[in-house]
């Protein structure tokens, strides 16, 4: 079901699974959506692999260079397409609150008009550090923007799950989400990351908090938890599984 939904959603989706044997999901939370659905749906659970054809992480200064950003911050990320459900004004309201030590970088596509998002920016505080890449990020620009993270931020209003953290995961950067959909579960169960509530106050707080600790301590996790996300063994699962379907041509 879409994140903005129409009233076609449902019936159309149902519609649709009829004609389905089997379903692969990648949280709890889109397993129970599909059972709302679907209630006797036949389903493989596995959380989603690792975007790994990005090309590699560089060193942070070069990146910084490349993109122009002002050197000795600690560089905080929005990455991906900008909706409003992904609350970036809540992040941006949240740099209000952050000392002159962190700078935003938001790159992403606008999913419609990027002026109210502007206009915040220009009446915030923190105007001067938050750079903004208000485009379509191709993939092979993607390595230069996780190579100069030190955090990526998701501030999302509304989720079930996140492509992005996969592609942070491959980077090696740490992540705080907002506590919506499987975020927490995503982040918290492996230690990778952090969830708050999805306010600006609470957003500024979780960053603060996250720089206060050893961010090391979130990268060790990474990487332990990229040995069990790879797409050998996500498909070793889906073929196993799809063996055992009945009725499938």
């Amino acid at each position: 079901i879409a994140h903005e939904p129409y009233f076609w959603d449902r019936p159309l989706t149902r519609m649709f699974f009829k004609q389905s044997q089997g379903f692969v999901v990648m949280s709890e939370i889109v397993k129970a959506d599909l059972l709302s659905l679907c209630p006797q749906a036949s389903y493989l659970l596995h959380p989603h692999p690792l975007y790994d054809h990005f090309g590699v992480k560089i060193e942070r200064a070069i990146a910084q260079e490349t993109l122009k950003l002002e050197t000795g911050k600690k560089n905080l990320l929005f990455f991906g397409l900008i909706r409003e459900y992904k609350g970036l004004d809540l992040l941006i309201d949240a740099m209000a609150s952050l000392d002159s030590s962190y700078q935003l970088i938001i790159a992403g596509e606008p999913y419609g008009s990027f002026d109210s998002y502007r206009k915040q920016i220009e009446a915030s505080p923190a105007r001067e550090r938050i750079q903004v890449f208000d485009r379509y990020i191709g993939d092979e620009e993607v390595f230069r923007f996780f190579s100069a993270a030190d955090l990526l931020v998701l501030p999302y209003r509304q989720a079930t799950q996140s492509g992005v953290i996969p592609i942070a995961y491959h980077f090696e950067t740490p992540v705080l989400a907002t506590d919506v959909g499987s975020l927490r579960a995503t982040l918290e169960s492996p230690g990778t990351g952090r969830v708050c509530p999805a306010d600006g106050a609470s957003i500024a707080a979780g960053i603060e908090k996250m720089f206060a600790g050893n961010l090391e301590d979130f990268i060790s996790k990474i990487r332990l938890e990229k040995q069990h996300l790879s797409w050998e063994y996500f498909a070793r699962a889906v073929t196993g599984y799809a063996a055992t379907l009945k009725n499938v041509v």
